[in-house]
């Protein structure tokens, strides 16, 4: 990561309990909280179990998930489309359209999450995170699928038959597609949204959906909805190989 000593914590914040969503209005607005919420502990529990050695950071703009991750790996590049900020930690400042600017099995772990919605071609943005992982190396991806369209850019929304396809396709295992939320955080999700604008209302809507959501009943029923009504995925997958990660440091 270039100019590490400048990283600092954005949309998620790192506190003894676990990964949170911050609660600074510029980072995460009040209609994206839930979701983010939900993001901070599937992210945090997959890193803390796969992100070994050479971890490629791709689509990350300020690298939000940094202090999880950075404890487990030896080495951090981080690739974003231009920022336009001299202060950036980016290492590769580049349309991710253009491919990914590493070598073959340059990454013991890629981690792509919340941006391939944005990609425009992914057939070759999946053969080339295929290409930058080593043998044994595992690819990370989080994604969005019954979630509102973020921006004019925004194009995909993968289903878990469809990024298992993908892996698939370019010679990676699967070892997990999980989805996360259910029928409870969707409606949620879209409630916030619509209340966002309207300060009272949202602080309301906060508090009730932190109270359903941790309601046995309503935990059941996500757990029975989230395979037909996902709020969105994390993958797990890994190239085959030996395993065995290299730490750049010696």
């Amino acid at each position: 990561m270039r100019n590490v000593h400048l990283w600092r914590p954005t949309k998620f914040v790192l506190t003894p309990s676990g990964l949170q969503a911050s609660e600074d209005l510029r980072e995460v607005g009040a209609g994206s909280r839930l979701m983010t919420g939900i993001l901070a502990g599937v992210y945090e529990a997959a890193l803390r179990q796969h992100a070994r050695g050479v971890l490629v950071d791709l689509g990350c703009a300020r690298a939000p998930l940094y202090q999880v991750y950075r404890d487990h790996v030896s080495e951090v590049l981080c690739i974003d489309r231009p920022q336009g900020d001299p202060n950036s930690i980016l290492d590769y400042e580049i349309d991710l359209e253009e491919g990914i600017p590493l070598p073959s099995e340059r990454a013991d772990t890629v981690l792509a999450t919340d941006f391939l919605m944005y990609n425009a071609n992914p057939d070759r943005l999946w053969l080339e995170m295929a290409r930058v992982l080593r043998p044994g190396g595992k690819l990370i991806v989080g994604s969005p699928f019954l979630y509102w369209l973020t921006g004019p850019d925004d194009r995909h929304r993968y289903s878990a038959l469809q990024l298992q396809t993908l892996c698939r396709a370019n010679g990676l295992s699967v070892l997990s597609v999980e989805p996360y939320g259910g029928a409870p955080e969707v409606l949620l999700d879209i409630t916030g949204k619509l209340l966002a604008h309207r300060k009272r209302a949202a602080k309301v809507h906060a508090a009730l959906s932190r109270w359903l959501l941790g309601r046995r009943s309503v935990r059941r029923i996500s757990a029975s909805t989230s395979a037909g009504i996902p709020l969105g995925y994390c993958l797990i997958a890994q190239k085959p190989g030996d395993g065995r990660v290299r730490d750049e440091r010696t």
